[in-house]
């Protein structure tokens, strides 16, 4: 079923991954899918065809996961989920469990001051979303502690924003992911969101 994520975006991204999706669905759909539809359609047998048609959903979601197939948002932001990961060296099962806590993680930066009107929704597999919130909660944990710390200063205090800065979100990776899977459709002067510093 997987964990759906909603997080604040660039519009002109969420537009772009949305274009994206449409052209690689097409392509998906032309080339991929609707040859082996039409080849399972064709079994006689009503057994065959059902379990063939099974087991070809499943080849679909397998190739999904993998980012071979990118015929829908979710594998596209899941496939550059994956890079990102990656790069920050994040992709991997040894994070400690990390607390069910609702809500932005303690001192986290609202955006830092971006008016992001747009609205990235995803849903990822339940592995990969229990993955992302612990990499970003135990990646974070040293600069929460500190501004636990700081909190009887006063908040102009010189060492919180910098602090701030360092606490990077579930949200936070998925924009990156975005920004990833979406650069290709832009010149390159175009900015990029800042990136939060690997830990």
């Amino acid at each position: 079923m997987g964990i759906k994520f909603a997080v604040a975006a660039e519009p002109d991204l969420v537009l772009a991954l949305a274009f994206k999706t449409r052209v690689n669905a097409a392509r998906v759909l032309a080339g991929w899918w609707r040859p082996r539809r039409d080849a399972v359609a064709a079994i006689e047998d009503v057994g065959e065809r059902r379990a063939a048609l099974e087991d070809l959903y499943e080849e679909r979601n397998t190739l999904r996961r993998a980012g071979v197939l990118l015929d829908t948002a979710d594998a596209i932001i899941t496939c550059h989920l994956h890079l990102e990961m990656i790069e920050r060296g994040w992709d991997h099962d040894n994070w400690p469990p990390a607390p069910s806590v609702p809500g932005r993680p303690l001192g986290s930066r609202n955006n830092s001051g971006r008016k992001w009107t747009g609205r990235l929704q995803v849903r990822l597999d339940d592995h990969l979303a229990v993955r992302l919130q612990r990499a970003t909660h135990h990646a974070s944990a040293p600069a929460t502690r500190a501004l636990q710390e700081l909190a009887a200063y006063p908040n102009d205090h010189p060492d919180r924003e910098e602090l701030a800065s360092q606490i990077i979100t579930p949200g936070d990776l998925l924009r990156a992911a975005l920004v990833r899977a979406t650069c290709d459709m832009f010149p390159s002067t175009r900015p990029t969101p800042t990136q939060p510093p690997h830990p």
